[in-house]
């Protein structure tokens, strides 16, 4: 943890997007722990409000960087890490990816008013 007051580290740029993550360090850890050998999740795409005219792919990053090379992965879809791309309207949630080797895409959705604590649940079966 920082020294800094509490005051001081929400104006602080280092502390400003770290309270937001809904994952902690010791997940992170086990995420990485458990990473199997043929690279697990490989993501293709994710798109935010899709059905709002938001643009595609607008949260790939996103998930890339919580659930990329797990085995599986619970996802939080969150408006306030995503950021609302279309105000006013119940945005869907779209997303894609592989599993390993796999050639074979995996689709998934989630309903409307998705970014309201809505989960994608990614997962790679194992041999």
């Amino acid at each position: 943890m920082s020294d800094k007051p509490a005051a001081a580290q929400s104006k602080d740029p280092a502390f400003a997007n770290r309270a937001s993550l809904d994952c902690t360090e010791a997940a992170d850890a086990q995420r990485v722990a458990s990473r199997p050998a043929d690279g697990g999740i490989k993501v293709i795409s994710a798109t935010y409000g899709g059905n709002c005219q938001a643009p595609d792919g607008n949260a790939t990053k996103d998930l890339d960087l919580q659930c990329g090379g797990s085995s599986s992965c619970t996802y939080k879809i969150n408006v306030v890490r995503l950021k609302d791309p279309a105000s006013g309207c119940a945005k869907d949630y779209r997303y894609e990816y592989m599993c390993g080797n796999s050639s074979e895409p995996i689709k998934g959705f989630v309903k409307e008013e998705a970014g309201l604590g809505s989960y994608a649940v990614l997962q790679c079966k194992s041999d």
